[in-house]
């Protein structure tokens, strides 16, 4: 019975240390996985909360501290910038796609009116005066005509907040007319004195420029113009700018965002970014130029010194994108016809673009201010460009590059991080069939 009872208890004991050592594990654990979360909290927060990174998701903003200075750049991937408002999800040229119900009354038909720019005027009048806030404007399929003459076509002036332009996609275009030529300012919708959240999204622009001699300068599809430093903010998404005898879209102001569009053969520039009144250096809530998921292609051709993306002033990034065939590539600037800001230095990055088989330069500064900071991350250039990159002026950080035709240094402020130069791809870099409107 002695021997029955000691079994027992011994029994007990075992479990009861057993238990114990399974308690402090555990306890232990927990306390390695909360140092490591703590851990990676502090230094990559972007990491532990995302999905893993791809074409589609990756964020690529700087903080504006990294922006405007000019110290090297590091290897820091601080996530603190401005992706809250992330517009990944507009990925892959699908845009946007929504079915307008034309009974609901915050929705205002084109087509009620007419189909000339008339008839689009009156509609965004009756949007922006009688309905207000969160007023869409709807272009049935069909084609509207613009006049060319002298002055802003179509105007939206200090529109109300949320004011969204939508087409049916390809079968809804705006396009010039085959009469009255003009060789100087005309532009087609111009958007001034500031908004907050308006959006275009889901047609053709078409600027009709065959037969015409126009001034590539003073043209442009469309304008945005400044407003107040930091309040506003817009979307082009999903368009067609093309065949306009100047530009195919210009802002300058901050807050624009331009994705998944085909910018193509513009006798101008395909798209001119950068800022006018609104200092980038006086304005705490800036936040920088978008264009992602564009095709920028033929741009420039018909008079010559024109690029498929021509920035100045400001901090801008270039995500996605492919820029291919025009007369030059891409170009940053601290002046420009419309101002003389050289004290602005422009900030920016291109990140996962491709830039091949343009004339003439693939990219280059021009009139610079030597302050501002270019990044190029997981970028190909090459081949088929008339000539190397000409980096002069800025301070540059080459981070995994594929350079075809190798660089022109007009000074010594490169950091090379991962160059190469000579043929190869890279796996992350979209091709053209990729990226843009419709996907072409």
């Amino acid at each position: 019975m002695n021997r029955i009872i000691s079994l027992i208890l011994a029994s007990a004991v075992f479990v009861f240390a057993a238990s114990l050592v399974m308690f402090i594990g555990s306890s232990s654990l927990l306390a390695v996985s909360d140092a490591s979360s703590n851990l990676m909290s502090h230094d990559d927060i972007s990491s532990s909360e995302s999905e893993p990174r791809d074409k589609s998701s990756e964020e690529t903003s700087e903080t504006d501290s990294e922006s405007q200075s000019g110290e090297e750049a590091t290897d820091t991937d601080d996530s603190s910038g401005d992706e809250s408002d992330d517009i990944s999800e507009l990925d892959g040229g699908d845009g946007f796609s929504e079915d307008v119900d034309t009974a609901d009354s915050s929705v205002v038909d084109v087509s009620e009116f007419g189909n000339d720019e008339n008839a689009i005027q009156n509609a965004i009048d009756q949007a922006t005066e009688e309905v207000g806030e969160g007023a869409t404007v709807y272009f049935p399929a069909g084609t509207y005509t613009i006049s060319r003459d002298t002055g802003p076509r179509i105007e939206i002036d200090s529109p109300p907040d949320n004011l969204r332009l939508i087409g049916d996609g390809q079968e809804t275009e705006l396009r010039y007319s085959n009469e009255n030529q003009n060789d100087n300012n005309h532009w087609m919708l111009t958007v001034s004195g500031g908004a907050e959240g308006f959006e275009m999204h889901n047609m053709v622009v078409n600027g009709n420029k065959e037969g015409f001699n126009e001034d590539p300068n003073t043209n442009t599809l469309i304008r945005i113009r400044e407003g107040e430093p930091g309040s506003q903010s817009y979307l082009f998404n999903n368009l067609i700018l093309e065949e306009n005898s100047g530009t195919g879209i210009t802002t300058r102001t901050h807050g624009v965002k331009i994705t998944n569009c085909a910018v193509r053969n513009n006798g101008g520039h395909g798209i001119n970014i950068g800022t006018h009144h609104d200092d980038p250096y006086n304005s705490e809530n800036r936040e920088r130029i978008k264009v992602r998921n564009c095709y920028v292609h033929g741009n420039g051709r018909d008079k010559g010194g024109h690029y498929g993306i021509d920035h100045a002033y400001g901090d801008f990034e270039i995500v996605d994108t492919v820029i291919e065939d025009n007369e030059q590539g891409a170009k940053t600037s601290s002046v420009g016809s419309w101002h003389d800001h050289s004290d602005w230095a422009p900030n920016g990055i291109h990140k996962r673009t491709r830039i091949i088989n343009n004339d003439i330069n693939p990219y280059q500064s021009t009139n610079a201010n030597e302050d501002g900071i270019l990044r190029f991350e997981d970028v190909v250039v090459g081949p088929g460009n008339g000539e190397s990159m000409r980096l002069t002026q800025h301070e540059y950080v080459l981070d995994n590059v594929i350079l075809h035709q190798g660089y022109r240094l007009g000074g010594d402020r490169v950091t090379e991080k991962d160059v190469k130069i000579g043929e190869g791809d890279l796996e992350n870099v979209p091709n053209a069939d990729e990226v843009g409107a419709f996907l072409q």
